[in-house]
């Protein structure tokens, strides 16, 4: 990427060297948040995302990487239709059968567990996973925990992972006259359109750009949104591609064009359907970078397949070039 070109001093949205599904900016930003609240002994950490999923992934892995010095409870979907339920899932985690106890019972073991833990001077950590606003009884349970810790500071932590619904509740939820109050939940939901053109600008202006619109039209930045679905990783990369075309082409700002041209080399554009007539015998089956492989009828005695966007068979895959190759019937 020439820099000069686009009047930057650093690499914008540089790849990093681990692209798994758990190593991202918006879930590594996660993770250190949860480090925060754990290391400053906050008695509530809310991570959420559109299904649930994703969070209960984020907190699995920061969960795992804990030292020995905290006992990590999980609370999972499975038997957790009630209070009862959920308080079994957390003694097994202690190590004690629940047995047929009853729910009076099972606390009494938690706060004998609890009172064991700050003697030894260990943290515990409570997870809740895959929470909804389905389960309005987990809020007031988790309630009742968290007003425990106020009134004994055991060091116990209490770790949501759900839907952002869940996450506004708690975040506004007060428990006893002010004493105990959530903390601001860290959301992976996508961003709005707002909120993509402060990335971007953030970005830029991060790699010397004075103004993002120096780099990249308005239109773009519009069309870099709706295609990417405001997720901060698809945003990142159509970005650089966007970018590294720029500047081979000379072609700064950015158009929504070039960015389009970009999405399609990315499979975020489906190609066209192309009519064909029934007199059509022979077809190209297509693998490529695409979700699944395509039938392309070979319609013309001449084609250009390539990744170029006026190729007559367009190619999803980096490394293909924007003119592969000829086809002569």
């Amino acid at each position: 990427m020439d820099l000069q070109k686009l009047h930057l001093t650093a690499v914008p949205f540089a790849r990093r060297s681990d692209d798994s599904l758990l190593f991202n900016e918006s879930t590594e930003q996660a993770e250190h948040y949860l480090a925060r609240a754990l290391s400053s002994c906050q008695p509530l950490a809310v991570v959420t995302d559109p299904v649930g999923s994703m969070s209960t992934l984020v907190v699995r892995r920061f969960l795992n990487e804990l030292d020995e010095d905290a006992t990590v409870i999980r609370v999972i979907n499975d038997n957790r239709e009630n209070v009862l339920g959920a308080m079994q899932q957390i003694i097994r985690g202690v190590g004690f059968d629940p047995a047929e106890l009853t729910l009076a019972d099972l606390e009494s073991v938690l706060l004998l567990f609890l009172q064991h833990q700050r003697t030894k001077q260990l943290r515990t950590v409570i997870s809740f996973e895959n929470v909804s606003e389905d389960e309005p009884w987990l809020l007031y349970y988790m309630s009742r925990l968290l007003t425990l810790e106020a009134d004994n500071e055991f060091g116990l932590s209490v770790v949501v992972a759900g839907t952002p619904e869940i996450g506004e509740q708690l975040q506004f939820t007060m428990m006893q006259g002010d004493r105990v109050k959530t903390s601001e939940h860290f959301d992976l939901s996508p961003l709005g359109e707002s909120g993509t053109l402060e990335l971007l600008r953030q970005e830029m202006e991060a790699c010397g750009a004075q103004e993002v619109g120096n780099v990249f039209e308005f239109a773009a930045v519009k069309s870099i949104h709706e295609l990417t679905g405001g997720i901060p990783d698809t945003i990142g990369e159509l970005c650089r591609r966007s970018l590294e075309l720029a500047s081979e082409r000379s072609a700064v700002p950015v158009s929504a064009t070039l960015v389009r041209e970009c999405a399609r080399s990315m499979g975020l554009i489906e190609d066209e359907p192309v009519a064909v007539s029934a007199e059509v015998q022979d077809w190209l089956v297509i693998k490529d970078g695409g979700p699944s492989p395509r039938n392309v009828p070979l319609a013309f005695d001449r084609a250009i397949i390539g990744r170029g966007s006026d190729c007559d068979i367009h190619l999803t895959d980096n490394w293909a070039t924007r003119e592969h190759a000829m086809l002569l019937r």
